[in-house]
């Protein structure tokens, strides 16, 4: 299973599973340049810039006019404005998966499936489901970011976890501390409220990954302002 991750954090967010299907379109067109000619679908989660950025999704379509795009409900309409072919949205429900037979990699029978999480703006995280050539198992991933929180959310034993890892508790706390002490604004505390820390990841991870089987990768970690 390949997994490349262009880019994730505030600043943008971008990662494209068996070279062909991306996840998440928050960076500059730049930064998917080597591997936009092999991409088939885009699949998005929510309208902030470091996940939906317009001029990068408009390039995109404008250069591969037969790429797909894989939306939830809310962002059916903010693509529509940008002038993407209603031919190639897809609307995902939580009532079905939306199947797909294969998209020019190794994975065939790829079928996606949305399930809303809570951010501060409507969000979902995806869980994605494939064959690959001589497997006779069927490849599970679960892919989410810029949640405050996973509750009621299940994805037992899949094969890779793509999950945000946004703070450490302790860390940001004394953060946050610091800064309201010293009688300025702490901005981490939106962070607190709609981002995953690592300690509820970890949590999270260990009631539904398989010991020894499961991969992980940690997403959207935080860095103070500033920091590189």
């Amino acid at each position: 299973m390949t997994c490349n991750v262009i880019a994730t954090g505030s600043q943008g967010n971008a990662v494209v599973l068996d070279g062909t299907i991306l996840l998440d379109c928050g960076v500059p067109f730049g930064a998917l340049e080597e591997v936009c000619q092999d991409l088939s679908l885009v699949v998005l989660t929510h309208i902030h810039g470091d996940h939906f950025r317009p001029e990068t999704i408009k390039r995109l379509a404008f250069l591969r006019p037969a790429l797909r795009f894989l939306c939830p409900p809310w962002l059916h309409q903010p693509l529509s404005s940008l002038g993407i072919h209603e031919r190639v949205i897809d609307v995902a429900s939580t009532a079905y998966r939306l199947s797909y037979g294969r998209l020019g990699g190794t994975w065939r029978n790829i079928q996606f499936e949305m399930q809303p999480i809570s951010h501060d703006v409507p969000n979902c995280a995806w869980h994605i489901f494939a064959d690959v050539g001589g497997q006779l198992h069927r490849n599970e991933v679960f892919y989410a970011t810029d949640c405050g929180s996973l509750d009621g959310v299940e994805a037992r034993d899949y094969d890779l976890y793509l999950i945000e890892a946004n703070y450490g508790e302790d860390e940001i706390q004394e953060r946050m501390a610091r800064k309201l002490a010293a009688g300025g604004y702490a901005y981490e505390s939106r962070c607190v409220e709609s981002h995953l820390s690592r300690e509820q990841a970890e949590a999270w991870l260990a009631a539904n990954a398989k010991e020894g089987w499961s991969k992980v990768l940690f997403l959207h970690q935080h860095r103070e302002r500033g920091e590189i």
